[in-house]
């Protein structure tokens, strides 16, 4: 198959989905291990391969074959695989993604460029940006880029966020990312729980807990004033 023609196999798949379920998901299965294997490899001759199947897995998400958390789960795969702790430094040496070694940056720009442009609204807009002020940083760490993979990249970000100011060197990218993270953690921060504060009365939260259920008027201790009618009546 041509590479131009490979959304006809997301559309075949698509189709087959209503009577295979089972077969279309071993197949998304498939694809996604044989991206992690070619992580693993990174043996050029199967670099056309390579970007057919994330070509593949883009439009698959095009036909609603797999939703948004499958392709991030992939782009952050594609950079951060084999680097420790999962995060690429200058600093560290990674056998399976040198300094000099561009082809994750295809990978990543091919998937973008497929799907890309559906991550305008919403929490995948949010995810989308992101991904991509770390992507920058990620490009960083790499030896100065060639003309062509330079192109590449100012295609994919002026096709998914024309408007973002791109860094020009890794410290940059570094303090990018890092207000980045730091306003998304003060953005969830607020989210959490409260805690529940303790009464005042030195009720215990079972004894809250009963109020809200239906209690029996036999069962109920009496009042003051009905304990002094019944000594009244005594």
């Amino acid at each position: 198959m041509k590479y131009s023609n490979i959304h006809l196999l997301a559309v075949l798949v698509g189709s087959l989905y209503r009577y295979h379920q089972e077969s279309v998901i071993a197949v998304i299965d498939n694809l996604l291990e044989y991206i992690t294997i070619g992580l693993e490899q990174n043996d050029f001759k199967f670099n056309q391969r390579r970007l057919a199947e994330v070509k593949y897995l883009g439009e698959l998400y095009n036909y609603k074959m797999v939703d948004s958390p499958v392709i991030f789960d992939a782009l952050y795969r594609i950079v951060t695989f084999g680097h420790p702790g999962g995060t690429p430094t200058m600093d560290r040496l990674n056998p399976l993604d040198m300094p000099d070694d561009y082809f994750r940056i295809r990978l990543v720009c091919t998937i973008l460029d497929t799907c890309g442009v559906c991550f305008d609204r919403g929490p995948a807009r949010k995810k989308l940006d992101f991904f991509l002020t770390f992507f920058q940083y990620y490009i960083h760490t790499k030896a100065p880029l060639p003309m062509d993979i330079d192109f590449i990249i100012q295609d994919t970000f002026a096709f998914t966020r024309p408007q973002l100011k791109l860094a020009t060197n890794f410290d940059e990218a570094g303090r990018a990312f890092a207000e980045l993270v730091k306003q998304n953690y003060k953005t969830q921060e607020p989210e959490k729980p409260l805690e529940t504060e303790e009464p005042d009365d030195g009720a215990s939260t079972d004894e809250e807990a009963d109020d809200d259920e239906p209690r029996d008027p036999e069962m109920e201790p009496q009042s003051s004033s009905d304990e002094a009618e019944t000594e009244a009546e005594v």
